[in-house]
């Protein structure tokens, strides 16, 4: 895909943030105020700029082009992943423009009507997994599992805090294990959410393994029996450490899965 096309992708909201004199945070921030949505198409970034200037020219609120923009791309993904099928089960939102755009993730909760319940429990962890690293760096995954445990998270119960402080625990080395206590004595049903929810994790932390954010977004495409992933990475960057943090910590959600995971 070239860039001016570069349809559904971190690149193609660059595109439109420039056409509105802005750039990609600017342009979450214009969808914050919106009031109205407008069809816009996001297959190609010159067919949306057919969408985008008459609005423009029509006095159309940038708020409501910006939010419009970020649900074309909800549209164009959904329409990519889906094929017309209904998406069914836990969603996460991982990385990229997904991490950085509230707004963009909130186009997607609503569209799909998602409950908040996982992505909430997969977000804390996701933020707090390194936080052992203030007891030492040597085994901090462990360090981050007590250090949550024992800490008030508002918002959260106390069988949510266990889960987040499993899904942190599990981010690196040893996969769960019923022989580790702090995840046997978890429900069944907690144990099978940290399970999935470590093996995203896993991934994106082995995916962020030089913290450079060299990677900029990534697709996912599930067959019967593998897991393919391609990456939008910053042209600048050597991803060479990401790849080797991708193939060490691929091994839960391949068996999780009971599918091969292949990075492309």
């Amino acid at each position: 895909m070239n860039e001016t096309c570069a349809g559904g992708t971190g690149a193609f909201i660059d595109q439109m943030a420039v056409v509105l004199q802005t750039d990609a945070a600017g342009l979450n921030e214009m969808a914050k105020n919106y009031k109205t949505i407008y069809p816009i198409a996001a297959r190609c970034g010159v067919f949306a700029k057919t969408d985008v200037l008459p609005l423009l020219n029509e006095g159309a609120a940038k708020e409501d082009i910006a939010v419009s923009i970020f649900q074309a791309v909800v549209n164009q993904t959904i329409s990519g992943l889906a094929c017309g099928k209904p998406i069914r089960g836990k969603v996460a939102f991982l990385g990229g423009p997904l991490y950085f755009l509230d707004q963009l993730r909130q186009r997607f909760i609503e569209t799909l009507d998602l409950k908040d319940e996982d992505y909430r429990l997969l977000e804390a962890a996701s933020m707090l997994h390194d936080i052992g690293q203030h007891i030492s760096y040597s085994k901090h995954h462990k360090h981050s599992y007590y250090l949550i445990t024992n800490t008030e998270l508002p918002g959260f119960s106390d069988s949510e805090i266990a889960i987040i402080a499993n899904i942190a625990r599990y981010h690196r080395r040893s996969v769960p294990k019923l022989s580790h206590e702090n995840y046997l004595k978890l429900s069944n049903n907690a144990r099978h959410k940290v399970s999935k929810l470590a093996s995203i994790l896993r991934l994106a932390d082995g995916l962020d393994r030089t913290h450079s954010q060299a990677v900029k977004d990534i697709n996912v495409d599930i067959k019967d029996e593998k897991i393919i992933i391609s990456l939008e990475i910053d042209k600048n960057s050597n991803i060479e450490m990401e790849k080797a943090g991708f193939d060490k910590k691929k091994d839960l959600l391949e068996k999780i899965t009971d599918r091969t995971v292949e990075l492309i």
